[in-house]
């Protein structure tokens, strides 16, 4: 008799912890996938971002307990969650599901001001009348942990995914510490760049850095070192051989000369490649022809002075060519024959004082459109055929020196493009005279120009007539150009 006694005491006892009578239920097992997430973020560097706004890290909570300063006055603000809700990163180890209606859903109507009382409740559910205003105590389970369910996957809030992906999980950095001063950036997971800024002291160290540092990964998308006081010769011993990149962008530091086949380690991934505002005075074009997937090369704000000409550079692939205010004080004949895919050629600020014949020749340009920026120079004569190859073009020669349009220059290139073509001439000293009247007196040659200033005549070309340039002969070949198709 005492035996069965024992075994309906015990029953009892079973029956009640089911029933949550006694201790509750037990912690469930994190997800897979959720393991591999957190042992994964362990690796990340947190931008100080990532805590802010009334995040709270995973390690600042002991077993889901929200702390005062992890929110503003310790309340749940309402946008951050859908509804009230308490979002899951507000907790170590112990989920409220946002969309949970039975285990851990707050009502909206039901919150006073979101806050989180320390009253516990019976297995672990948050029924809407089991606690004042709807409030939702950290202890009601062993360690704050509310069982999952199908609504609250289903029913997660935007502001809930924007606090998970302020975390940024990649494994194509190295540790912070060994690129010190630099720094690895991850974009979404996918891809990395490496940023150096003035905190990098020599070349040495840049170098250093990239030749000896064992990289996760061997390609990244970007090297950027800006702002630097470095002043050394840019060579191919400067990167190593281990890493390549798509775009190189080295500006607003003091680098003086660009060697040799300098970028020849990127020679199969680089397209970008960025040398604005530092000190150059020589560059070696001929060699940046190692490079034959360069869409973009910009050269702008340094001390160039001399570019050479005879199709010493060659790249199929150049789109972008940028060599503004720099020192140019001539251009060689087929300079750019060498490159014809060229969309947008930029030599404005620099001292041109005259395009010499064959200056801006491009046999068999293949690209849709050249832009071709020519103003703030001294151009004050252009020589005939200094404009070949190109079948569409915008020609700015804007705040130059050029005091006439002659028809022997321009009417060749404005039937080589078969009236694509604009051409910019507004701030120049321009005298309109007789030499004017193959524009004047014919508007479809007048159409291709801006509406300049005469400044002899104070008036705009639109309102210029044939007696105030001093009358136009009747013989001359003023007849109109065969225009392309539209």
């Amino acid at each position: 008799m005492t035996f069965c006694k024992l075994q309906l005491a015990f029953l009892l006892v079973m029956l009640a912890i089911h029933a949550g009578w006694g201790d509750p239920l037990p912690p469930r097992r994190m997800a897979a996938s959720e393991e591999n997430r957190v042992t994964r973020a362990k690796m990340v560097v947190r931008s100080p971002s990532a805590t802010s706004g009334g995040q709270v890290p995973p390690s600042s909570t002991s077993g889901g307990q929200v702390p005062p300063s992890s929110t503003s006055g310790g309340q749940v603000p309402s946008s951050s969650t859908s509804g009230g809700q308490v979002p899951p990163s507000s907790t170590s180890g112990g989920q409220v599901p946002p969309s949970s209606t039975s285990g851990g859903q707050v009502p909206p109507s039901s919150t006073s001001g979101g806050q989180v009382p320390s009253s516990s409740t019976s297995g672990g559910q948050v029924p809407p009348s089991a606690t004042s205003g709807g409030q939702v105590p950290p202890s009601a389970t062993s360690g704050g942990q509310v069982p999952p369910s199908a609504a609250s996957v289903q029913g997660r809030s935007s502001s809930e995914k924007a606090s998970r992906t302020e975390i940024i999980i990649c494994n194509l950095c190295p540790l912070p510490e060994e690129i010190l001063p630099c720094k690895c950036v991850c974009n979404n997971g996918t891809s990395a760049e490496l940023t150096c800024g003035p905190d990098l002291l020599t070349c040495t160290e840049l170098t250093d850095i990239l030749t000896m540092v064992s990289f996760p990964a061997p390609h990244y998308i970007r090297l950027r070192v800006d702002g630097t006081q470095l002043q050394c010769k840019i060579e191919a011993e400067m990167w190593g051989a281990a890493l390549t990149f798509e775009e190189v962008h080295l500006v607003n530091n003091y680098f003086d000369m660009v060697d040799n086949h300098a970028f020849f380690p990127f020679h199969t991934t680089l397209k970008v490649l960025n040398l604005e505002k530092n000190a150059l005075r020589f560059v070696n074009f001929p060699t940046m022809s190692d490079q034959p997937f360069l869409e973009t090369l910009l050269l702008s704000d340094n001390e160039i002075d001399f570019m050479p000409g005879y199709s010493a550079m060659e790249l199929d692939a150049l789109r972008v060519l940028m060599v503004d205010r720099n020192k140019l004080c001539r251009l060689q004949p087929n300079t750019f024959a060498g490159l014809p895919r060229l969309e947008l050629l930029d030599l404005s600020h620099n001292a041109i004082p005259k395009l010499e014949e064959e200056a801006l020749r491009i046999p068999d340009h293949a690209a849709p459109h050249l832009l071709v920026n020519l103003s703030s120079n001294s151009i004050a004569s252009i020589e005939k055929n200094a404009f070949s190859g190109v079948q569409s073009a915008w020609l700015d020669l804007r705040r130059n020196a050029l005091e006439t349009l002659p028809e022997v220059v321009l009417r060749p290139l404005v039937e080589e493009t078969r009236g694509a073509l604009h051409i910019s001439v507004d701030g120049n000293p321009l005298n309109c005279d007789p030499d004017f009247c193959w524009i004047v007196k014919n508007q479809t040659i007048a159409k291709y120009f801006d509406n300049f200033l005469c400044p002899n005549l104070n008036k705009y070309l639109n309102d210029v007539k044939v007696e105030d340039v001093g009358g136009c002969p009747s013989n001359g070949k003023l007849s109109g150009v065969t225009t392309r198709p539209s």
